[in-house]
């Protein structure tokens, strides 16, 4: 996901790289998410996040095919959360090599909030802030109950040490394990500065137990 930024634009794109986390998986050809818009916070603890580009209908990316997420404008200064509003689901298609419940060239659908994930209740006031709410437990059944996945925030904070079970649940004091952990800030210069920001899926497609999932990718910026 490549940051082409100064402090009066900001793009997104998705790219492939080099993954920070070990995991004996194989790779996705395809990987899917609907995304509504983006949020952009100082603080580690995601605090006055300013959402950009957000639409309520959402677009569908390929996040392996570079695409060009949303545009806005952003101040000057070093970001050290990122948030993306996302469908709780993903789409994937195995590539070759694929094992287990898994098959190559067969494309999944799976919900990544399911019975027993939570996630923070949100929304964006008059001057595109974030407002948080309470934690709030997803209807979606199982993995596959596509039809009840919820609409959350993924939060990417340089100061969380989560795992992946509290991804769509606010970071902050006494509970950093919640979100993911995103390896580098985001610096925006009001002179003009251009980044990358990796999600990587490589090794992530996971068919050893008995559906296929889409294990979580590792986020930085370089």
């Amino acid at each position: 996901m490549k940051f082409y930024k100064n402090y009066q634009i900001l793009a997104l794109f998705i790219a492939l790289s080099a993954s920070s986390y070990s995991y004996a998986g194989t790779n996705p050809s395809i990987a899917q998410l609907k995304i509504y818009g983006v949020g952009v916070a100082n603080n580690a603890d995601c605090s006055n996040a300013t959402i950009v580009g957000l639409n309520s209908t959402g677009t569908t990316f390929d996040m392996l095919m570079n695409p060009t997420i949303v545009r806005g404008s952003v101040a000057a200064g070093t970001y050290n959360c990122i948030i993306l509003i996302m469908d709780a689901t993903v789409t994937f298609t195995p590539a070759t090599g694929a094992t287990g419940s898994c098959t190559a060239g067969t494309s999944y659908g799976r919900v990544l909030c399911q019975t027993g994930c939570s996630y923070t209740a949100y929304t964006v006031d008059a001057n595109n802030l974030a407002v948080y709410g309470g934690s709030t437990p997803s209807t979606a059944a199982s993995s596959a109950d596509l039809a009840n996945a919820p609409k959350v925030m993924l939060f990417l904070s340089t100061s969380s040490v989560g795992n992946g079970m509290n991804a769509f649940l606010k970071p902050g004091t006494g509970v950093w394990s919640n979100g993911l952990p995103l390896l580098a800030p985001l610096t925006v210069s009001a002179t003009g500065s251009t980044g990358t920001f990796v999600t990587n899926f490589d090794g992530q497609v996971n068919g050893n137990g008995g559906t296929c999932d889409l294990i979580q990718p590792s986020f930085t910026f370089r």
